[in-house]
């Protein structure tokens, strides 16, 4: 018993004050994001983006985007990751999906891109030879405009909660334009209005 005890008292001390090895873990800095990264959203801090609802309204989106950096632990490894996340966020003047776009280089060869689009997310391609494995690529035509290098995105069926009875079903994109067009699940959509 007096074994158990003393054991116990060691493990507890040695999980408070931590491995003698992590207490300076190894900081690996994977650098500032590059131009082409953040061209992957094409929206400035300060612009306005509209987007016109299949009802007619002109919805105005404001855009905030900063670059912030993040560090992320790996004890196990006695390692540090510091990395660079730039975050995209349009803010609507009315109520719609709000969207938040996500660029970070949490690794040297590796770029995480993600959307959230009103609660739902999407892993999107960093390039066009990505799109294959994402969705559709081709031409798009909204507002009498054509956009090409369109990729197409469909909220997973498995993502959406029981209880939504109205929810962002798919997300149309590009690298030059941005957001295309946005479908509900009850049909209605808003689209790029320039």
């Amino acid at each position: 018993m007096k074994t158990t005890i003393t054991t116990v008292v060691i493990l507890v001390f040695l999980f408070i004050t931590g491995c003698d090895r992590c207490r300076n873990p190894k900081i690996i800095d994977a650098g500032e994001l590059t131009p082409e990264q953040l061209a992957l959203v094409p929206y400035t801090d300060g612009q306005v983006v509209r987007l016109k609802h299949s009802a007619g309204l002109v919805i105005d989106y404001n855009v905030s985007r900063s670059t912030t950096t993040e560090m992320r632990d790996y004890p196990g490894y006695c390692e540090t990751l510091k990395f660079r996340l730039n975050k995209t966020t349009l803010t609507p003047s009315y109520p719609a999906p709000a969207m938040t776009f996500y660029i970070a280089n949490t690794d040297e060869n590796y770029t995480a891109f993600e959307a959230s689009v009103g609660k739902y997310y999407y892993y999107l391609p960093k390039d066009l030879e990505d799109f294959f494995s994402y969705g559709t690529i081709g031409e798009y035509v909204a507002n009498d405009t054509l956009y090409r290098d369109v990729f197409f995105m469909q909220t997973p069926s498995w993502s959406i909660p029981r209880y939504d009875v109205i929810y962002v079903d798919s997300l149309y994109y590009n690298f030059t334009s941005g957001v295309i067009k946005i479908i509900m699940s009850n049909s209605e959509n808003y689209t790029i209005y320039e």
